[in-house]
């Protein structure tokens, strides 16, 4: 797959032929800051022993052009192609990946950690077949973690996607990410599911 900051690409691990995704990420069009909001959050996730519907991060690497991340193959597919190709879902099944998405949400957001770019592009399905495919949560390149023992965040400069973003985040005098961001994000996901 193809994003704004890079590619993804399947690959597999040398010792074990374990099919994983390789992440590659530009230098040239993400600054080692960004990179680091997205490498702190998938290590705090890791850290934290992982969560079966978020894409856990395997190693990471980097050279004079490119950062690497080795995360979790999924290949269902992204929710937002499952939505352009078949519509809507039905309510029994909407309500079962919702019920995935708020327990990766309730564990990202109990470790310090704010997705804050959550769309269906961002939420891939194990499967092709949407009658049982699990979500897999991916792309933490906006993320931020919050401040230990506190829900305020420690940098204020995610972006993510205007259409998901909260009411508050259009003001002037913004505070940055927290939890309720994302929440906001997964009412319009559902809305649109």
């Amino acid at each position: 797959g193809e994003g704004a900051y890079g590619s993804v690409h399947p690959a597999r691990l040398r010792a074990t032929y374990e099919k994983v995704a390789l992440k590659k990420i530009s230098r040239n069009l993400t600054t080692a800051s960004g990179f680091k909001n997205e490498t702190d959050a998938l290590l705090k996730i890791y850290d934290s022993g992982g969560h079966p519907n978020i894409s856990g991060l395997r190693d990471m690497y980097e050279d004079q052009k490119y950062y690497y991340l080795i995360l979790d193959l999924v290949t269902g597919g992204e929710m937002f192609e499952h939505l352009i190709q078949y519509g809507a879902y039905s309510e029994a099944d909407a309500a079962r990946l919702m019920h995935e998405i708020a327990s990766a949400l309730a564990f990202l957001h109990g470790v310090g950690v704010v997705h804050c770019d959550l769309k269906p592009e961002n939420l891939l399905l194990s499967t092709k077949n949407r009658l049982d495919g699990t979500i897999k949560m991916v792309d933490f390149g906006c993320a931020v973690t919050l401040d230990e023992n506190e829900s305020s965040p420690k940098q204020k400069t995610s972006t993510g996607t205007t259409a998901y973003w909260p009411p508050e985040r259009f003001q002037e005098n913004w505070s940055g990410a927290t939890p309720a961001t994302d929440m906001w994000s997964v009412g319009v996901i559902l809305f649109i599911m």
